[in-house]
């Protein structure tokens, strides 16, 4: 199982994810508060960050049974666009908050496209390896 470097990738952006999840995504500055900026406090961003992260985690184990696995690795790709979209949406509206005076976002508002990457990548993968398997079986 970790053998597979699509599994590493899997890995990966399973804790890129859980980062976005538990960390501050920046942090707002407005008529003498600062606010800072997390993603389990507005719920629907948290619970997207939170099915996506589970995906994630649950595709790691499926290594066995990879047309299974290449379509939830769709599926993540679809929820990691969607948490992005999410982010960018949530950060813009705090931004256009005519009460806000400054604002600065961390890095990890950027995770989920690496997340995005690395799922990709991980497909890929999953492609190879089937594409080994049926090689294999013309062989016989």
């Amino acid at each position: 199982m970790i053998q597979r470097v699509q599994t590493l990738y899997l890995l990966l952006a399973t804790a890129l994810m859980a980062c976005v999840f538990a960390l501050p995504l920046g942090t707002f500055l407005g008529e003498g508060q600062e606010v800072v900026l997390r993603s389990y406090e507005w719920w629907p961003l948290g619970v997207l960050l939170g099915l996506t992260t589970l995906l994630l985690f649950v595709n790691i184990f499926l290594y066995k049974r990879r047309w299974l696995q290449l379509r939830l690795c769709f599926s993540a790709t679809v929820l990691t666009l969607g948490s992005q979209g999410f982010v960018a949406w949530y950060v813009w509206r705090l931004a256009n908050d005519p009460a806000v005076v400054s604002w600065k976002l961390g890095a990890v508002s950027a995770f989920p496209l690496a997340a995005f990457v690395l799922v990709l990548l991980g497909i890929r993968g999953i492609i190879h390896d089937e594409q080994l398997i049926k090689s294999l079986n013309r062989m016989r």
